[in-house]
């Protein structure tokens, strides 16, 4: 007959140390070798009593919850402790969401849906939503093309990282971080990603990138303009307003004086903007032929018609800068003919 073991009653000093050490592994934020060390004096002074630690990293700022399994006897406790605003050990992953809800503040709920259209209002651009589904259909791509990197790599990706943002010293880069609720780690992990979404996008349209860069390198230079989009009916009177001030007027005088004779009726809204030969379709040659400072309508392929100044036009560009400029394009077409015919469900709940 298999004899029974019954551990002695944990007396209130030894309830009081699991207590204060469960306390202070989460609220000092030790880190996994100091946790790990503690564990083991903790567990010399409960010999009757199994010990274990498992922790979770929060997704946003690094912070780690430490949670305490102690077998005593027949029964496993689990003790954790938090501050007031990070969600209990306990509580995680047994909220019973809606399939349409992203997340909660204080009772307030936010879906899936009014984040994505918010983001698109506040951007003034819709292409969330399909920014969304072309991370979803280059990652099922990756998964058939797996690649590596280097830790070289990877090295030299966090340098011109941070040498892109001006963070050159020690205590930039960390206030950097910290502003961003990151830890390098996480941006090392961030970064690796790109990467390889990048190598899978070259394996993607290896072929089309050769021809582009062997045949076509002139279509990818650009001419930097100051732009606004006006309506149809506005056309005939905005070609009327260039020919009356072709000198010596710039595009925010031309916009002011359309807005006034249609008597305000459409909200012009000028921008900076870098387009190139192969966007302006048949305009091309004609934008490429005028001096800086002239102001023209054109058509854009879209259907979109533009008010533009020309601010700068380019006759030569690095070799990094037009590879960057075909992978653009190139990728942009694969993710429309992929959208095309993908299976796209968006899981925001049911539609009444």
């Amino acid at each position: 007959m298999q004899k029974t073991t019954v551990a002695p009653p944990l007396s209130v000093a030894e309830q009081g140390r699991i207590f204060n050490f469960v306390k202070q592994i989460n609220m000092e934020q030790l880190d996994g070798q100091m946790v790990r060390e503690r564990l083991r004096q903790l567990q010399l002074a409960l010999p009757h009593a199994s010990l274990e630690i498992v922790s979770e990293t929060e997704n946003i700022g690094g912070d780690v919850t430490y949670c305490l399994l102690m077998t005593h006897g027949e029964s496993v406790y689990s003790l954790s402790c938090s501050r007031q605003n990070v969600l209990p050990w306990q509580l995680r992953g047994a909220t019973n969401a809606e399939a349409n809800e992203l997340l909660t503040v204080n009772g307030y709920k936010v879906t899936v849906e009014n984040a994505v259209h918010l983001l698109d209002f506040i951007w003034e651009k819709e292409d969330l939503a399909a920014r969304m589904i072309e991370m979803a259909l280059l990652a099922q791509e990756a998964e058939k093309r797996p690649a590596n990197l280097s830790e070289r790599e990877l090295a030299d990706a966090l340098l011109r990282f941070y040498s892109d943002r001006s963070l050159q010293t020690i205590q930039a880069q960390a206030g950097w971080l910290d502003n961003k609720g990151l830890t390098e780690p996480n941006l090392t992990r961030l970064l690796e990603a790109v990467l390889l979404r990048r190598k899978c996008e070259r394996s993607l349209v290896e072929e089309q990138y050769k021809l582009e860069l062997r045949d076509h390198t002139q279509d990818y230079l650009g001419v930097r303009v100051m732009q606004t989009t006006i309506p149809d009916y506005c056309l005939g009177e905005a070609e009327r307003l260039i020919q009356i001030h072709a000198q010596g007027k710039n595009l925010s005088f031309i916009v002011n004086e359309l807005a006034r004779s249609i008597s305000f009726r459409h909200p012009f809204r000028i921008d900076y903007a870098e387009l190139f030969r192969h966007d302006l379709d048949s305009h091309a040659d004609d934008v490429f032929a005028k001096a800086e400072g002239n102001l023209l309508v054109i058509s854009m392929p879209s259907g979109e018609v533009r008010l533009i100044e020309i601010v700068a036009i380019e006759s030569k560009i690095s070799k990094a800068t037009l590879e960057r400029r075909i992978m653009h394009k190139l990728m942009n077409q694969w993710y429309l003919k992929q959208r095309r015919s993908a299976r796209i469900e968006w899981h925001w709940g049911k539609s009444g």
